[in-house]
């Protein structure tokens, strides 16, 4: 979902004119993709605009910049479109010198003849689109609009942004081209961007700092605030914070060699003052952190050494402010569980006997009510397991996808939008990415989001739903690219590339938090060990 607009001009040399320029520019904007509906049957029809931009009192060597984003001529409507295929688009450029004439009466005279020459030119090649639309736009703007110095041609030109362009803009990168204009004696360089303006990013932390097998963990525990953690390339556990209106900071939570840099972290906040933290040690203990605001960070042992898979996942939920729920893949295949509540101490729990899941795999879990709580893990055969637990009941469990159905080594994510549904995703064992959902009173269905090769087999899915009418899922792509699936109700599923091949370890980690309803915020460990940001708010 990309926009494309003027990004600046540059006056190189102004036209014969008496005094300083008023150059105007002319895009023609055509969409080659769009249809329209026919007694139920899309009928393929160009859409199209012309825009304009406008500037006054330029002169020679200065550089005036265009209105950006609110003025973009792609998507035709102004609004982000998506366009990966640069065959998808033509964009003819007019360059104007405004002496006594009506810019806007020229574009309108523009835009009537450029509607003929694209429904004149349906069946014709593209090159054929290019010319005819060329050639009809020089002759509408010698349209005189005004008297007793008409307005003069400085000169055209087709603005094409490459397939590599769009990907790199598609992933959230301004991506900029120029093209130059000469006439009347003028010579002017008009620079064109396109990016998706809702996703932007740069780099936390650089390359090397993290385990590029390791895990990522993110809460937002007030809306002002997003706290991440993740393991350091030597074992370490590093710690990321970020504060409305100040820049990210960070310092080391444990040392080097505390860490299994294969293994995983979870985080909470039960309350909006607190925040809690565990990981795999590196001798397979579960260590476990927490923070209390005013104070300083604590940190225990949970489980002692050998207790967990160093290659192994864990995750928590807090289903009411006064608890925590923990779970971990033991050593021997087993899934772990914890819990704790205020006032009292951690209790411990076996949840499946040993075997029972990958030791490589993943695990997560929600509570989409208080009284409830759900969890799927990786079964070593390769299948998908589910255990719930309802107040006053104990937990019990179902097989939600059979052996093979899920990657041994990939990842689970899940989110509940709304109290009585519940989704889930995970990595196929074909590198495909599946989808399980459940509604309140009907049973589990799922499809396939992503077709087998679309995700790396040992790498993540992260998920969160900003609004309960909405939900995003990202995962690495086997080629190590960074992809983003979105769903709106009403709508279908819709997705692009986040970030291109190479940019994330295909084995590392993702994750990511909704702190308000117009924002999303995604980590992700890079191929070369950095910590990469992506985030997103609404326009």
């Amino acid at each position: 979902m990309i926009q494309a607009y003027l990004r600046n001009i540059h006056c190189h040399e102004e036209t014969d004119e008496v005094g300083a320029d008023e150059p105007y520019v002319l895009v023609t904007a055509v969409n080659l993709a769009s249809s329209v509906n026919i007694a139920g049957f899309p009928v393929p029809l160009p859409d199209f605009d012309v825009v304009r931009y406008g500037f006054d009192d330029v002169d020679e060597g200065e550089t005036h910049d265009g209105p950006g984003t609110a003025r973009s001529f792609w998507g035709i409507n102004g609004l982000p479109t998506p366009l990966t295929n640069p065959d998808d688009a033509i964009f003819i450029v007019g360059l104007m010198e405004n002496d006594d004439g009506d810019p806007e009466a020229t574009r309108g005279v523009v835009k009537g003849v450029v509607g003929g020459s694209v429904l004149g030119s349906l069946t014709a090649s593209r090159s054929d689109k290019v010319a005819a639309l060329i050639r009809d736009m020089d002759s509408a703007m010698g349209t005189p609009t005004g008297a007793p110095n008409f307005d003069d041609k400085i000169g055209l030109g087709e603005l094409r942004f490459s397939a590599d362009e769009l990907r790199r803009a598609e992933a959230g990168e301004a991506v900029r081209t120029t093209i130059n204009i000469n006439g009347d004696g003028g010579r002017y360089e008009l620079s064109f961007e396109a990016r998706n303006t809702g996703w932007q990013g740069f780099e936390l932390a650089p390359a090397n700092s993290a385990s590029v097998n390791g895990s990522v963990a993110a809460v937002s525990r007030v809306p002002g605030s997003m706290e991440l953690w993740y393991v350091g390339g030597n074992g370490s556990v590093q710690d990321r914070f970020w504060y409305e209106g100040a820049s990210w900071q960070g310092f080391e939570l444990a040392p080097g060699g505390s860490a299994s840099t294969n293994g995983s972290i979870a985080a909470v906040s039960r309350i909006p003052g607190s925040l809690e933290l565990w990981w795999i040690g590196a001798n397979g203990s579960v260590q476990g952190a927490y923070w209390y605001e005013g104070a300083s960070w604590q940190r225990y042992e949970l489980a002692p050494g050998g207790s967990a898979s160093t290659d192994g996942s864990i995750a928590a939920v807090s289903r009411i402010p006064g608890s925590l729920e923990l779970w971990w893949i033991g050593a021997n295949g087993s899934v772990q569980g914890a819990y704790w509540y205020e006032g009292g101490s951690w209790q411990r729990y076996e949840l499946a006997p040993g075997g029972s899941a990958s030791t490589s795999g993943s695990i997560t879990a929600v509570s989409r009510i208080p009284g409830s709580m759900e969890l799927w893990y990786v079964g070593a055969n390769g299948s998908v397991q589910d255990r719930f637990w309802y107040e006053g009941a104990s937990w019990q469990g179902f097989e939600l996808a059979p052996g093979g159905s899920a990657s041994t080594n990939g990842s689970i994510a899940a989110v509940s939008r709304v109290s009585g549904s519940m989704e889930v995703w995970f990595v196929g064992g074909n590198g495909s990415v599946q989808d399980r959902f459940w509604y309140e009173g009907a049973s589990w269905q799922g499809f396939e989001l992503a077709p087998g090769g679309s995700a790396s087999v040992n790498g993540s899915v992260s998920a969160v739903s900003r609004v309960p009418g909405s939900m995003e899922v990202w995962f690495v792509g086997g080629n190590g690219s960074v992809q983003d699936r979105f769903w709106y109700e009403g709508a279908s599923w819709q997705g692009f590339e986040l970030a291109p091949g190479g940019s994330a370890s295909t084995s590392g980690s993702v994750s990511a938090v909704s702190r308000v309803p117009g924002s999303m915020e995604l980590w992700y460990i890079g191929g070369n060990g950095s910590v990469q940001d992506r985030y997103w708010y609404q326009s």
